[in-house]
């Protein structure tokens, strides 16, 4: 009982270190990390009629008329729309806490053909408790949004900026102008976008340490910053918690030994000169999850850590993105991953939509030019996984993206969503 107190308390200990803002764009109401239909909730909805339902649970980002959810039956309209005869419509959001909120967007509805629907002007009010509400201000004045062009094709996405962001658990979208007028009602589809907000956090965070049960491997003396005696686990915890430097530590009981690594994960090397084997003492490796807890998710199936990247990126901003998580690129070297991807997406309709960008695609290795899987050391993509003949190259599209459970050809500079795994 003893050592698991010790390694409760190792686990747990905090402490607030200096650190850049995460970039905070994600998709908080259809997101990887979304809201449930129960939390979207309206002034009024229009009854179901020939077309389909219209209710608040219909009105998610890429909402289509055969997508079926908890509360929104297919067929449905592809929008929420307000009832007839309300002149101030609203439809609003309860999240499950304090989110920082950057901005809004707005679809229209399927169907752009029935332009008396389409959301003109907009505003948007925001609240922390669902009772005193305020509203988004610029310089002083009440902020109105747009919504698309009546040109815009359906699945366009308006924009709106939310600058400085406020903080609040509600957020309400209040339609001005639509291209008709009451009795007729505005339908739209939106999201939220922003980010969990962090009591007290600017420029800090709480450092938290996991234990990883590492597979056999080995930790070369080279990125051990100290070592030394400690008389348990939660002393040899706190040494790394006192330096920001240190990104993991390992403990051995048995030898009351405390090493304090610059990394943080173990490096698998062979066996050699100035490496030693953590078999060989059994000890206990931890590393730093800060990360983790806030930002991350773990499948259970592959208890992979992973990390969606909601905002579009290039393959190089995507790649910078995730190292700034000090995460790569997901790299698609077998069916699990395919799954994972698959999982990944149909759970969320953001995702849904389009391809998700991935490691890996034509470049030269060695001297040999070929599809590679982006791994380190790479390795030749596996056919398995793809829908095309690797052996066949286009100087377009020499990426690798992920689009309905497969891997294909992709633009390196065309801005997807991507995926990061530690």
């Amino acid at each position: 009982m003893a050592n698991l107190l010790l390694v409760l308390s190792a686990v747990s200990l905090v402490l607030t270190l200096c650190w850049g803002d995460m970039d905070c764009w994600d998709f908080l109401v259809s997101g990887p990390q979304g809201v449930p239909d129960s939390a979207i909730s309206a002034s009024s909805y229009h009854p179901y009629n020939s077309n389909g339902h219209h209710n608040q649970a219909c009105s998610r980002l890429y909402m289509y008329k055969e997508r079926a959810s908890s509360g929104c039956a297919a067929p449905n309209i592809g929008a929420w729309c307000s009832n007839a005869g309300y002149t101030i419509p609203h439809i609003q959001v309860e999240f499950a806490d304090l989110k920082k909120i950057v901005g809004v967007v707005v679809q229209q509805r399927l169907h752009p053909n029935v332009l008396n629907n389409n959301l003109r002007t907009y505003q948007v009010l925001y609240s922390q408790n669902g009772v005193d509400w305020e509203y988004v201000q610029s310089e002083g004045v009440t902020q109105t949004f747009y919504g698309p062009a009546d040109s815009a094709d359906e699945n366009t996405e308006e924009h709106g900026s939310i600058s400085p962001p406020v903080v609040a658990r509600y957020i309400r979208i209040r339609a001005l102008t639509w291209t008709g007028s009451a009795p007729t009602p505005p339908c739209l589809r939106f999201d939220v976008i922003g980010c969990t907000h962090v009591l007290n956090a600017t420029n800090t965070r709480s450092r938290r340490f996991a234990y990883l049960n590492l597979p056999g491997g080995s930790i070369s003396d080279a990125e051990v910053m100290t070592q030394g005696h400690a008389k348990h686990l939660g002393e040899c915890s706190l040494r790394c918690h006192r330096d920001v430097t240190c990104r993991s530590f390992s403990y051995s009981d048995g030898y009351k030994d405390c090493k304090t690594y610059s990394v943080n994960k173990y490096s698998q090397l062979k066996s050699g000169a100035g490496v030693q084997s953590i078999l060989d003492k059994q000890y206990l490796y931890f590393f730093d999850m800060t990360n983790v807890g806030l930002y991350m998710t773990t499948d259970p199936t592959t208890e992979l850590i992973y990390k969606v990247i909601t905002r579009r990126f290039s393959k190089e901003d995507a790649m910078t993105a995730c190292a700034g998580l000090e995460m790569r690129l997901l790299v698609v070297n077998s069916v699990d991953k395919l799954n994972l991807l698959q999982r990944v997406t149909s759970s969320s309709l953001i995702l849904e939509y389009g391809s998700m960008r991935v490691s890996g695609g034509l470049y030269e290795v060695d001297g040999v030019t070929k599809w590679w899987d982006g791994g380190d050391p790479p390795q030749p993509l596996n056919d398995e996984l793809v829908d095309w003949d690797t052996t066949v190259t286009n100087a377009i599209e020499e990426c690798l993206v992920y689009n309905t459970n497969a891997l294909r050809r992709g633009s390196c500079t065309s801005e997807l969503f991507s995926i990061c795994e530690m």
